[in-house]
């Protein structure tokens, strides 16, 4: 009998661009995963009612060092085990795993992350379209919170985030380079009444 997968999503660092490494990439892995016990959930994601659990890769790849005028070859790209070493800035999960609603880093989180795992706490399919509704949102409501002076943790509550998914996602296929399997993804939450107007100000973001 196959033993039972979960999909988890993998964020490449600013480093494996250049390789064409794509930035996010589906991963199926098993739930005995170190992830799930290693993991740290994202603030964000905790607050809006899908914990989310983030993990460093290692190996990652390493920041090139400066290559030395009498150098005849220059050194290749390479990766790293080290917990703690010289590896690229990964903004994706800066982001998610910044302190909310101070929107403080915490330094291990910061700057030198490499690349990271990322995967339900629930063990529920990720995908990084899920993934990106989540920053989008994050985005969105610190905007709404700049303009109209609502406390910013105000707006990161599972309801407004439930009502901004469906909205999000029509903005998304919109796009010309939006993926077709779109329509695929299971959402995060069951979707809200698709006809019901979103009123802001009684409570919401907008899109």
């Amino acid at each position: 009998m196959a033993t039972e997968r979960v999909s988890a999503v993998r964020i490449a660092c600013q480093g494996e661009a250049p390789d064409a490494v794509k930035e996010y990439q589906i991963y199926s892995i098993l739930p005995t995963h170190d992830i799930f016990e290693k993991g740290e959930i994202s603030p964000l994601s905790q607050l809006i009612g899908c914990p989310i659990l983030v993990m460093k890769l290692r190996p990652s790849l390493l920041v090139p060092r400066p290559v030395k005028k009498d150098a005849l070859i220059k050194p290749g790209r390479q990766y790293s085990n080290k917990a703690e070493d010289r590896f690229f800035d990964n903004p994706v999960a800066s982001m998610l795993m910044a302190e909310m609603p101070s929107l403080h880093t915490p330094t291990a989180w910061n700057a030198r992350v490499g690349s990271v795992l990322m995967a339900r706490v629930d063990k529920q399919p990720l995908h990084p379209l899920h993934l990106t509704i989540l920053i989008a949102f994050n985005q969105a409501a610190k905007s709404q919170s700049d303009q109209t002076q609502t406390p910013f943790e105000q707006l990161l509550v599972p309801k407004y985030f439930k009502q901004y998914y469906p909205f999000a996602v029509d903005h998304i296929k919109k796009d010309p380079s939006c993926p077709a399997d779109v329509d695929k993804v299971q959402p995060l939450y069951e979707q809200e009444n698709r006809f019901q107007a979103m009123d802001v100000e009684s409570g919401g973001v907008q899109v």
